[in-house]
């Protein structure tokens, strides 16, 4: 099964499904929207899957990572951390490039 089967459903819910990320960093994300555009999706989404990194490298079977990823922030040291995901996400190194996504 490729990515795109989970990933797009994934993605485009991340931070209005209710096990992913806490309401209060969906709301930041959505304040930073308005001055940042949509690429600050794009990074809170790299954000999350790297904070999730080693988990998910250790997990075998889509529907493994599937809910690894579901889970969101749940049971990592980010739970209840807003500030720490923000510092995290913004200290994340990304080229212009690598930014100027069409999405």
């Amino acid at each position: 099964m490729e990515s795109v089967h989970f990933g797009v459903s994934w993605w485009v819910s991340l931070f209005t499904g209710s096990d992913c990320v806490p309401f209060s960093v969906t709301v930041r994300i959505f304040e930073i929207i308005l001055s940042e555009k949509l690429k600050i999706i794009y990074r809170a989404s790299l954000t999350l899957l790297k904070i999730k990194e080693k988990e998910l490298l250790t997990l075998s079977g889509v529907d493994n990572i599937v809910n690894s990823i579901r889970q969101g922030l749940r049971g990592t040291e980010y739970e209840g951390k807003d500030d720490l995901f923000f510092k995290n996400m913004f200290g994340l190194k990304l080229k212009r490039k690598e930014l100027n996504v069409q999405l």
